[in-house]
């Protein structure tokens, strides 16, 4: 089975950096790393206009940056609202959303849209996406639409998923 090749598509490759202090070394190492990545990534920008990142989260990635570099707040929001930054929000910090109450779920998602809202009134807070970690409960695509997303993006580790068989996209259909 041949398939046709794609054409007159533009396809984008977003360079990503997935902020997760689950790792061996300190919190205090961790943010430096986000903050030092955050700010080569507004350097990059302002010498490659094509270079495109997203971030995920407000308080593992963004807080801490705005914190270290206040200076560059209105370099960062420029690029948030140009879309040269895109926002793949789920929440106000990473915690894996299969592993939260319900309530909280809701409230980490609510309260991650009302402080980047605040940082960058105007921002894409449109797509929801999640790496590296269950996607959340079956009903994570209506309570994401609830919560006013236009999409759900996830992934896990491709290789192991498909040594297993797991098709490596589908269309996401909730319980109701």
């Amino acid at each position: 089975m041949h398939s046709a090749p794609v054409r007159a598509h533009t396809i984008f490759v977003t360079e990503y950096m997935h902020p997760d202090h689950a790792w061996g070394h300190t919190r205090a190492w961790h943010e430096r790393q986000y903050v030092q990545s955050l700010r080569e990534v507004l350097e990059l920008q302002r010498s490659e206009p094509g270079f495109r990142f997203y971030i995920d989260n407000y308080h593992e990635e963004v807080l801490p940056f705005v914190r270290a570099f206040p200076v560059l707040l209105a370099e960062l929001r420029l690029r948030l609202l140009d879309g040269s930054i895109s926002v793949g929000l789920c929440g106000y910090s990473n915690p894996r959303p299969v592993d939260l109450l319900e309530e909280l779920l809701v409230r980490n998602i609510v309260m991650g849209r009302k402080a980047m809202t605040q940082l960058c009134p105007g921002v894409d807070l449109s797509v929801c996406a999640i790496h590296d970690v269950p996607p959340g409960p079956a009903q994570m695509p209506q309570v994401l639409r609830k919560c006013g997303f236009a999409y759900f993006a996830f992934s896990r580790p491709v290789e192991a998923m498909q040594a297993k068989g797991a098709a490596p996209e589908f269309v996401w259909r909730g319980l109701d």
